[in-house]
């Protein structure tokens, strides 16, 4: 991976970013406003401000971003007007508490994670580590993941997780993975083929909390890692629909003080943080995809299973 560049924002805390076909990046910060950042230099531009703070951001069509706002749900923003829709705040007659991250599917399905049903346990996400770490390891595991269909009907696919955070979809659409932040593990669920419906794990024994999580155009499956037992280590790993690991960056990423997102727009690796004030770019150098190493357990790979 080369240099990081940082982009500076108007606000602190970029949690997720998407790119749309343009090269436009959108992001959410702690003003609870939605930005945009145009390729070049042609600027930043303010297109939404929101109830809640936003965490999670996906692309939902051409008109439209998907954004997770914790416990004002899931919501749709026109990335042209700024008008915001409810696209979810109930499930089975119940609220949504911290909905954390979203993928959506070819068809306007969306999957999403409520992070855990423990009213403000979010909000200890922008304080310093410690208590953020020690609040999340001593909660219960009442995260969820959840299925949006394009009716607007919402169920829950999966709960019982372990601070449920990011979410993403394999490439073909046949499952879905989804972080467990303090169980440092990914879980799956499969939607498709013989398996459907079943749950299991897609890697374990991370070396740290993973969080959001994004799918690139060749189907490897990105993970920030928030962090790790030693102090101030943050990174980035991919992963193929094997678990096999195809590329790892874990250390003290310079500039970026913490990892909360990634995504891959081509050659380039653009890195989002809770904490700082800006998103991180970097190119991938060619020889950095398909450099394996093993450690991790992987659900379908028995040769590098460690406590699956």
């Amino acid at each position: 991976m080369g240099d990081l560049r940082a982009i500076a924002l108007p606000g602190t805390g970029p949690e997720d970013v998407a790119v749309d076909a343009h090269g436009c990046l959108y992001t959410g910060v702690g003003t609870n406003q939605i930005l945009r950042i145009s390729p070049g230099d042609n600027g930043i531009d303010v297109i939404a401000e929101l109830p809640a703070r936003p965490a999670g951001i996906e692309l939902l069509g051409d008109r439209e971003i998907v954004v997770c706002a914790n416990e004002a749900g899931l919501l749709a923003v026109d990335i042209r007007t700024g008008e915001t829709r409810i696209l979810a705040d109930t499930v089975g007659g119940g609220p949504l508490y911290a909905v954390n991250n979203a993928t959506v599917a070819a068809d306007g399905t969306i999957y999403f994670t409520d992070a855990t049903i423990e009213p403000g346990l979010t909000r200890l996400w922008t304080s310093s580590y410690p208590p953020w770490k020690e609040a999340l390891f001593a909660a219960e595991p009442t995260g969820r993941l959840l299925r949006r269909s394009t009716d607007g009907t919402v169920e829950v696919l999966l709960d019982g997780l372990s601070f449920a955070n990011g979410v993403t979809l394999a490439a073909d659409e046949s499952f879905v993975v989804v972080a467990e932040s303090t169980a440092r593990r990914l879980s799956r669920v499969w939607l498709t083929g013989p398996r459907r419906g079943r749950d299991e794990l897609f890697v374990g024994g991370l070396p740290g909390e993973p969080d959001n999580l994004s799918t690139d155009s060749t189907g490897l499956i990105w993970v920030a890692i928030s962090g790790t037992s030693v102090p101030d280590e943050t990174g980035v790993f991919a992963f193929d629909t094997a678990g096999t690991i195809a590329f790892r960056h874990l250390d003290t990423i310079g500039i970026l003080s913490m990892v909360s997102g990634v995504r891959r727009h081509g050659n380039t690796l653009y890195l989002s943080s809770l904490r700082d004030p800006f998103i991180a770019a970097a190119q991938l150098i060619t020889n950095d995809i398909a450099r394996v190493e093993f450690g991790l357990s992987a659900a379908s790979n028995d040769s590098e299973k460690l406590g699956a």
